[in-house]
């Protein structure tokens, strides 16, 4: 047995490129076929030794160092956990669906239980298998770009490859599909959200894509996924350059925070003050990120302090918004009817009629007849 020291980076890659710079020194000291087998190791690996022979982990790698994943591993554990979890969803849905088909026919629940679930359950699971893509899209995406950088093996590129293709299709087809569902609705009544929200096919299988915007703002999942893929990028390949990445990072937060003030996309006034929220964190994080990256030139004490505002800044607002998601859903759960805290929209329809005393006694008509008597009045 033998024992590797392996030394975490935190901040900086100037360790790590002065550590690159020794080992291709010391390979090309090396016998051939003894350098030839160690330099694709290293490539496949992305590994980094230093002079004392220990080796440098940073970025994704130092992610699965502290996960006790083995690098070449990861890439593979992640697609399989999520392959897991299109599996369990799956499973659930039509086993739910066979249940309740066996509680009614039995007579346990009445037929008329969950009858749309019943009868479309079939879109709905799509919709589900849909919303789950979704889901895993951001890990999928620097996950799979990720393993193209590495190679560990052909097998593994290939299914990154066809993984990234796959689910990219699938949500540009959906969006693609809610664009011309929404302009569809447009031609026919002049208004986006009357085929959107209408039409339960539609909403059951591409919900997801637009249910939290408002119905003018159907396009804006375009932008979001767009944002998605382009941060995955930056994560993935550019691991080595950590400069690059911050800013990158820093301009691509700027202008998402800017799109989410400015549009206000979301549904209602309190879902727009959380995203903003969270554009506003995510660019405070940038800010941050960029700091740590070392351009300035600053002390570490002023670095410290900096990973300290931005611990506190997160865990606060992460807190905030776990509460906020549980007492939401306290009111779901424990009101007899979440929808009796708004009041009924009064029955005003008296006041579009005219006023009897506003009317004249001879009408339109009675003047016709009169003309057509030859009265004079």
């Amino acid at each position: 047995l033998k024992t590797i020291s392996v030394q975490v980076e935190k901040r900086g890659l100037d360790v790590a490129e002065a550590a690159e710079s020794l080992a291709k020194r010391g390979l090309s000291m090396l016998p051939e076929s003894v350098s030839s087998t160690a330099a694709l190791i290293l490539k496949r690996a992305g590994n980094i030794t230093n002079d004392s022979g220990s080796y440098l982990v940073f970025g994704i790698q130092r992610v699965a160092f502290r996960a006790k994943i083995e690098s070449t591993n990861l890439f593979l554990t992640g697609l399989v956990w999520f392959s897991l979890f299109v599996i369990v969803t799956a499973i659930g849905v039509v086993a739910f669906k066979g249940i309740l088909e066996l509680f009614a026919s039995r007579g346990l629940v009445s037929k008329d239980k969950f009858l749309e679930f019943r009868n479309g359950w079939r879109i709905i699971l799509k919709g589900i298998m849909f919303r789950v893509c979704l889901i895993g899209y951001p890990q999928l995406a620097i996950l799979c770009l990720w393993e193209l950088t590495q190679i560990d093996s052909p097998a593994l590129a290939i299914l990154a490859v066809v993984f990234f293709a796959a689910v990219s299709v699938i949500l540009g087809w959906g969006s693609s599909k809610v664009i011309r569902i929404a302009r569809r609705s447009i031609a026919m009544h002049r208004n986006p959200a009357y085929i959107l929200f209408s039409d339960p096919q539609a909403l059951n299988k591409w919900g997801f894509l637009y249910i939290q915007f408002r119905a003018s703002a159907y396009y804006f999942v375009v932008p979001v996924l767009g944002y998605i893929l382009i941060k995955a990028m930056f994560v993935a390949f550019a691991q080595r350059a950590g400069l690059a990445q911050a800013i990158g990072f820093l301009i691509l937060e700027l202008a998402a925070l800017i799109a989410c003030a400015v549009l206000r996309p979301w549904m209602d006034k309190s879902t727009n003050s959380f995203n903003i929220g969270i554009y506003a964190v995510n660019f405070v994080n940038a800010i941050c990120l960029l700091i740590f990256s070392d351009v300035f030139g600053a002390p570490g004490i002023v670095i410290g302090a900096v990973g300290v505002v931005f611990f506190v800044l997160n865990a606060a607002f992460s807190l905030i918004l776990l509460l906020m998601v549980i007492i939401s859903t306290s009111f779901t759960f424990f009101r007899k009817n979440p929808d009796a805290r708004y009041q009924y929209m009064a029955d005003d329809r008296a006041s579009f009629m005219r006023s009897q005393t506003h009317l004249t006694t001879t009408t339109e008509l009675d003047a016709l007849a009169a003309t057509a008597r030859g009265d004079k009045g």
